[in-house]
């Protein structure tokens, strides 16, 4: 049989691995979320660079798509 402070220190240790990958998710969606706020205000400050990239990326999709077909 399996005490119970056994299987009290083998839920601990999953705890505790949720606690750090919680840790580490949060860190990186700060970063990203952080990246994303960076490139909004360089979109909203060079909005007509923004046009553009999206523009010669819907050409790219529609290159690629009659390349498949």
């Amino acid at each position: 049989m399996v005490k119970y402070n056994e299987k009290k220190q083998d839920i601990s240790k999953y705890v505790m691995w949720a606690i750090v990958s919680a840790i580490i998710c949060f860190i990186i969606l700060n970063v990203l979320v952080m990246f994303g706020v960076i490139v909004v205000k360089v979109m909203i400050q060079y909005w007509w660079i923004s046009l553009v990239i999206i523009f010669i990326l819907i050409i790219f999709r529609k290159i690629g798509r009659k390349k498949k077909k």
